[in-house]
């Protein structure tokens, strides 16, 4: 939506942690940048104010992929 081009997103979160997820994997996973969690907003100092989420799988090996590429407190998302 933003117009980046590349083939991977670098998501880096305000204490520095970085995923590297490729762009077939956001094609294909549509993980989403969510700013509300059960109808609220999420926090600065919890995992907010933005964080990205991955929706469920079944699939044990992806949801422990994924679960190293949700960044919480994201600062800013490179594209390379």
């Amino acid at each position: 939506m933003a117009g980046a081009d590349g083939k991977t997103a670098l998501p880096r979160a305000l204490e520095e942690y970085q995923a590297e997820i490729a762009w077939d994997s956001i094609a294909t996973d549509k993980p989403t940048i969510t700013t509300h969690a059960v109808g609220f907003l999420i926090g600065i100092g919890g995992y907010g104010p933005t964080m990205i989420v991955f929706p469920p799988t079944d699939d044990a090996d992806q949801s422990t992929k994924q679960a190293g590429q949700q960044v919480w407190v994201i600062a800013y998302i490179a594209v390379k």
